[in-house]
């Protein structure tokens, strides 16, 4: 069957059949029956859930193991999601409901330095459709690398009197 021909296919279930005969009248004829899973309706969508919930892996959240998370539609129950994170690759089992899951390791993170990382999950439904998504990861577990923030005093002894509190405080 020509591809344009079964593009024009509806996705759905399908009965092929196939007949035969010789030169003696003997024929043949079996069926087979195929589930057409090519529509763009139909195409499986992979979603990751944000990593650690915002995006950012502590020193105190990296000192447990990582769960990382999502969903996925058309995609049967039992296919392999796979995750990279640094280069490592996971594994998690797609349940009944289309969600995900797997746990990175802690000693995996500790191998980790602290930067901006993507995770990214692929996926094939069972036709062999893919799919894939990412979301990013900033790991920060040295204290040396966190932001910092200091206030300077607002008066040379810190209380405002009623005349100081007349002038407009400003900063940077």
């Amino acid at each position: 069957m020509p591809s344009v021909d079964i593009a024009a296919l509806a996705d759905g279930p399908y009965t092929l059949n196939a007949s035969l005969s010789d030169a003696a009248g003997n024929s043949i004829s079996v069926d087979h029956t195929i589930t057409l899973s090519a529509g763009a309706a139909n195409l499986p969508i992979l979603t990751v859930s944000p990593v650690s919930g915002d995006g950012y892996l502590n020193a105190s959240e990296a000192s447990s193991p990582l769960t990382l998370s999502g969903t996925s539609t058309h995609v049967e129950e039992g296919q392999i999601v796979t995750l990279t994170l640094n280069g490592v690759s996971y594994s998690a089992t797609v349940d009944a409901s289309g969600n995900w899951n797997t746990t990175v390791p802690v000693a995996d993170l500790n191998n980790i330095t602290d930067g901006d990382y993507q995770v990214t999950a692929t996926v094939n439904d069972a036709a062999g459709n893919p799919a894939s998504d990412s979301k990013p990861l900033v790991l920060i577990t040295d204290s040396a690398n966190l932001p910092t923030l200091s206030v300077d005093p607002v008066t040379a002894d810190d209380i405002v009197s009623a005349n100081e509190s007349q002038s407009d405080l400003t900063g940077s």
